[in-house]
């Protein structure tokens, strides 16, 4: 550890200026993770929140799932919908399915309405 005297340091470490620079460039960085955050917790969880309700077999995916499509989303406002087509793994059926989930605060995507149609595979 050095020790100077107070004489010693002359100067401010960062002028009023670069201070504010810095402090500007932070709060930019902070803003913009913000705003990448907010995007992805509207834009991107539905497809997450799809995968969970299949891991945990919850609405209409109770026979479990060996595999699943998901169809490009359709926006409106507050809600997503998907078109699903997907395998179940026992009996084997091959099911299309539409999922709605609704945006609600502060928890972010909830399923709202499902229904599916499954076609069982002969033996």
């Amino acid at each position: 550890t050095v020790v100077l005297p107070q004489e010693a340091v002359t100067e401010e470490l960062l002028t009023p200026a670069a201070r504010r620079r810095r402090l500007t460039l932070v709060g930019v960085i902070l803003l913009a993770f913000l705003a990448f955050s907010g995007a992805f917790f509207y834009y991107g969880r539905p497809p997450l929140v799809v995968q969970g309700m299949i891991n945990t077999r919850d609405m209409m995916f109770r026979d479990g799932v060996s595999s699943y499509t998901l169809g490009p989303p359709v926006w409106r406002s507050g809600t997503v919908t998907y078109q699903i087509q997907y395998l179940t793994e026992r009996p084997v059926d091959t099911c299309h399915a539409r999922l709605t989930l609704v945006w609600a605060l502060p928890t972010g995507w909830e399923p709202s309405y499902g229904e599916a149609s499954c076609a069982k595979h002969s033996p």
